[in-house]
């Protein structure tokens, strides 16, 4: 498995299925087996922090769960694949959702949401 410093490196080692059809993109795209035990379905990785050499220095393409994790990584990867796109993008928490959503708006702008809506937003 090569070293990967980067999630959108992840995304180019399912350019071989770009020209297969819609059920081989889906079972295969994101889901390569794992270099070190051989398992074909990714893990869910438990991890929230990854070991860095020194702080702010990553060993690898993860630091911290909340900014990106395998298991997440594999859910676009395979999303990408079935749609036929170069990147796909998945929430890691609800509030990462929260946050991304609200950035997108501006003042003025109105945002519906239910009254039993999670307590931090």
């Amino acid at each position: 498995m090569p070293h990967f410093t980067d999630q959108k490196q992840f995304f180019a080692i399912d350019e071989k299925y770009k020209n297969m059809g819609f059920a081989t993109r889906s079972i295969h795209g994101g889901c390569n087996p794992d270099f070190l035990h051989g398992g074909v379905v990714p893990s869910i990785e438990m991890s929230t922090t990854y070991a860095q050499p020194a702080p702010g220095v990553p060993s690898s393409a993860f630091d911290y769960s909340r900014c990106g994790n395998p298991t997440v990584l594999a859910f676009q990867r395979n999303l990408a694949s079935m749609e036929g796109g170069k990147f796909a993008f998945a929430m890691h928490t609800g509030m990462s959702a929260t946050i991304s959503v609200m950035s997108l708006l501006k003042q003025g702008d109105h945002l519906l949401c239910i009254d039993d809506v999670y307590g931090g937003t």
